[in-house]
């Protein structure tokens, strides 16, 4: 039907439906799907995944060490490598300090020690009983706390380490 004249156009082919005027495009969008970081990251995480360990020997070398440490937990081998990636394209005189932790200092990957990447590890070790009940109350401080908490129980009871 169009709407000027009044008079049947056209039919329909069956699989559209007649109560749909149409589609109207309102406003046009300036950006493009590579623009909102879609397509650049996941082209790179394909080459990063399936090109450089191919073609690159310590890409290959990385990733069968970490896929040997951690198993098949592949979104934080990503991120290592991402990581890794990204530090080394860092220049030695740019004013760049990197600094991260862990809790399982066990399963560190080896390419993290390599020159350039962490050059120094720092390890604390799991605190007595006396520094948690200090803890503690460093952190009651600015809470509402009743007279009745018993810090020391309190930091007996996470003798397993977990301050």
């Amino acid at each position: 039907m169009s709407r000027d004249v009044l008079k049947l156009v056209d039919l329909l082919p069956s699989e559209y439906n007649p109560r749909i005027k149409g589609m109207e495009l309102i406003n046009q969008p300036n950006q493009q799907f590579c623009d909102i970081g879609g397509l650049d990251d996941q082209i790179q995480e394909m080459i990063e995944a399936v090109v450089y360990p191919i073609t690159r020997k310590e890409y290959f070398e990385r990733s069968k060490r970490h896929n040997s440490d951690r198993g098949s937990d592949h979104e934080v081998h990503r991120t290592m490598l991402e990581l890794l990636t990204q530090m080394d394209d860092f220049k030695v005189d740019e004013n760049i300090r990197v600094i991260a932790a862990t809790n399982r200092p066990d399963i560190l990957d080896l390419a993290l020690t390599k020159s350039g990447h962490f050059d120094r590890k720092v390890e604390l070790p799991l605190s007595n009983e006396k520094v948690r009940v200090h803890i503690m109350q460093i952190y009651a401080q600015k809470m509402n706390v009743s007279p009745n908490v018993n810090f020391e129980e309190l930091a007996h009871c996470t003798d397993d380490g977990a301050s």
